[in-house]
């Protein structure tokens, strides 16, 4: 009778820990989220009024606001869409036509971990490719070279993510109506599949757009008019020259990249909760 109501007391103080820790952290993570949301808000309000400010004046900082920000999107597709290839073919070969489940897993532990590197990993590389035998190199391809190898991992994990979720019943029910591998991949699997992959291309290109180390690495390492204009190298070189109509550019670029970033976001993420209620996942 003893241990009976020893163990039920012990039982209820677990709960009570249980639920004082969930208290806890729930608070903490609400705070953190709300702090999160106030910051973005603000440097959206904030930078809105910036941009207002540099394109009013019509003056070198304007026209490096505008060179930066079409320099960021030419950059930001161009490494994106370049890298699609690349990264959907590995990842669709690698996911359902390599038979080899040990290497299978090899290789995608390899790309994880590439795709869990800090960018600033990334900017060395970026660096190390300017700085070793190709001095030559024009500032857009050395970006978009840099962006490439962040986005290609990526975009090899999303693919495969996006191929798990199809049921191994459609692979079977192809196989058995005499379809090929090819022909169950490109005819049922990836249509099926292509609104998650879409959803980690446009993660992908979210994180690209937002790139700040390997940009602004690259821009000290070019320098002048050979490095590629891009937001974060501006924002980091109107920090650097001081002054209101600076301090007004940095705030514009910070804005502009702060809103396409969480702007991609929310629609990968839109597409992605659409892929997931597929009738048939």
């Amino acid at each position: 009778m003893n241990d009976a109501l020893t163990s039920s007391h012990v039982r209820a103080q677990r709960r009570h820990v249980g639920n004082i820790v969930l208290a806890v952290c729930v608070g903490a993570g609400g705070a953190t989220l709300l702090a999160l949301l106030a910051v973005v808000i603000w440097a959206i309000g904030q930078g809105l009024a910036d941009i207002g400010g540099t394109l009013g004046r019509r003056d070198d900082a304007s026209d490096t606001f505008v060179a930066a920000v079409t320099g960021s999107v030419v950059v930001s597709l161009v490494a994106t869409f370049g890298s699609v290839v690349i990264g959907v073919g590995a990842g669709i070969y690698v996911s359902e036509a390599m038979n080899r489940p040990r290497l299978t897993r090899s290789i995608f532990g390899a790309v994880q971990s590439l795709a869990s590197l800090p960018s600033v990993v990334f900017g060395i590389v970026g660096m190390r490719l300017v700085t070793t035998g190709m001095q030559q190199m024009p500032g857009l391809v050395a970006a978009t070279l840099t962006l490439s190898i962040i986005a290609i991992p990526r975009i090899m994990l999303a693919t495969r993510d996006a191929l798990l979720q199809v049921p191994n019943a459609m692979r079977t029910a192809s196989y058995a109506l005499g379809a090929t591998r090819l022909q169950t991949v490109r005819d049922h699997i990836l249509p099926l599949a292509m609104r998650g992959i879409a959803g980690g291309v446009i993660t992908t290109m979210a994180r690209t757009f937002g790139a700040t180390a390997p940009l602004v690495m690259l821009s000290l390492v070019l320098g002048g008019e050979d490095a590629w204009p891009t937001l974060p190298a501006a924002a980091m070189q109107a920090v650097v020259a001081g002054g209101k109509s600076s301090a007004e550019l940095a705030g514009a670029a910070v804005a502009v990249v702060v809103m396409v970033h969480v702007g991609l976001t929310l629609w990968a993420g839109s597409l992605q909760r659409r892929f997931q209620r597929e009738p048939w996942s």
